[in-house]
């Protein structure tokens, strides 16, 4: 089985807001699967739905390709929204209580608090311990129990820049190691930087899903200026591989197909008369991209 994680149309409202509308995401083994999204965009409800943690009001979902059920969960670690552990009890402690709830065993604690960079404060209570080291307890107790699948939800979140750099890391590991990790996060940098595949969420509403460099290199921008700035756009909106056309200062901004040839559009410009003071391509980022999605809806 090819597929790790289906929804189908996962709906779930909370009095007067659609938390999430229709949701169909289809996650791939050995995928690093951003969900990306704005605060309130649905990410940690459709988490929390897989994870049986919430009831949808619609919808379905499998794990492995089978009905979800408690077999399933025992073989996928998750770390949802803010960690909870007892406080008056050591991180070694409270990972035992964790690994007996899951049925996992005691050796697999030791290697997972290594990986997450809290080991040596093993012994220090919860309550002692930053946001940061809270954090990486919470992923140390997803890793219990040598999981197939990581269900984590904003990993990096208090994390200091160095944190965060380990976290990346962690994630990247994991995957080559042939574990699936599902990632849900509100910052484009930490999903451009470590996903296979991202889905964008805004308002409980699926806007668009696919790998990485699909969402990436959906379009290309061409910057260009001449001396005539109105000559220029003239001449390129008669180009029919120019999508869209946006003006910032005297430098156009084109937006083309990324496999459109550089000649398509200076080809035009040179028999025209015009003679490109700046010329510059660039792939769209996934910033821009998903700025574009979240602008359209709304």
């Amino acid at each position: 089985m090819n597929i790790i994680l289906k929804t189908e149309n996962l709906s779930k409202r909370y009095g007067a807001i659609q938390a999430l509308d229709g949701l169909s995401l289809t996650i791939p083994r050995g995928s690093v699967y951003g969900i990306l999204g704005p605060n309130g965009s649905g990410k940690t409800t459709a988490l929390g739905i897989i994870l049986g943690a919430i009831r949808a009001n619609s919808g379905s979902w499998s794990w492995f390709g089978e009905e979800p059920g408690p077999k399933h969960l025992r073989n996928v670690g998750s770390l949802l929204e803010k960690p909870n552990f007892l406080p008056y009890l050591s991180g070694e402690r409270n990972l035992k209580i964790v690994a007996d709830i899951r049925g996992a065993g005691y050796e697999t604690i030791e290697p997972a608090m290594i990986k997450t960079g809290i080991y040596d404060r093993r012994m220090s209570n919860f309550q002692t311990y930053s946001l940061g080291m809270k954090q990486r307890l919470g992923l140390a107790a997803a890793l219990l129990g040598d999981p197939e699948v990581l269900v984590l939800d904003e990993p990096t979140n208090g994390l200091d820049p160095q944190g965060i750099f380990d976290v990346r890391q962690l994630i990247m590991d994991e995957a080559r190691s042939g574990r699936t990790v599902i990632l849900a996060s509100h910052i484009l940098d930490e999903v451009e930087k470590v996903c296979t595949h991202v889905a964008v969420l805004s308002k409980g509403k699926l806007l668009a899903q696919g790998t990485t460099s699909e969402l990436l290199k959906s379009a290309d921008v061409i910057e260009i200026a001449a001396e005539n700035t109105e000559i220029l756009h003239a001449v390129l909106e008669k180009i029919i591989q120019v999508r869209k056309i946006t003006r910032n200062g005297n430098v156009l901004e084109l937006s083309v197909d990324p496999s459109t040839p550089m000649e398509l559009i200076t080809g035009p410009v040179t028999r025209a008369g015009l003679s490109p003071t700046h010329l510059v391509r660039r792939a769209t980022k996934l910033e821009s991209r998903f700025l574009d999605l979240i602008k359209g809806d709304n």
